[in-house]
């Protein structure tokens, strides 16, 4: 309760059609929990089940955006933000130093809410993404300098544990 997050990935485009249309509003959030969606402002606010001394709902936020750049792979958009997690679609997308700017966002430390404060337990950055050769920054990052951790699942495993993906695409993964 009280936080704030940020999904993005490389271009606005693609993070609110297949990230945040296709999938968080479609599958992860419940409906009845949204309590707005400024599509102007790229934030969802909300619920999350937890009441404020007042009873009023205390609502986290999530923010959306592409990293659309200035021509030198670093982010515009969110300069100076503040964050408690960012979720970033197809990190193979983005360099190296853009991750390294999403890192220098993790600094969110919750809200007050009437006068009782929500703090962020952990921050974090994570990514769901393909795979790419062994010579990308992100293989470097988490394979060779054994920064952060990471979770790494086949097709064949994922399609043990999520019934929505067709036999068929995950035969063909696995061909490939």
């Amino acid at each position: 309760p009280g936080n704030r997050g940020l999904i993005v990935r490389n271009t606005f485009t693609d993070v609110r059609a297949s990230t945040v249309e296709q999938t968080l509003l479609e599958e992860v959030i419940p409906e009845s929990h949204i309590y707005e969606h400024n599509k102007t402002k790229h934030i969802i606010k909300h619920r999350t089940g937890h009441r404020g001394p007042d009873g009023e709902p205390v609502l986290s936020e999530i923010q959306y955006h592409g990293l659309d750049s200035s021509g030198d792979g670093l982010p515009t958009k969110i300069g100076g933000q503040q964050y408690g997690w960012i979720f970033v679609d197809e990190g193979i997308e983005i360099t190296k130093g853009a991750w390294v700017q999403l890192l220098g966002r993790l600094r969110f430390n919750g809200r007050t809410k009437n006068g009782r404060r929500y703090k962020v337990p952990f921050r974090q950055i994570y990514t769901a993404t393909n795979p790419a050769s062994k010579t990308h920054w992100m293989y470097d990052w988490f394979f060779n300098q054994e920064k952060g951790t990471y979770f790494m699942m086949t097709a064949n495993e994922l399609s043990e544990h999520v019934d929505a993906i067709p036999d068929d695409y995950v035969e063909t993964m696995a061909e490939s």
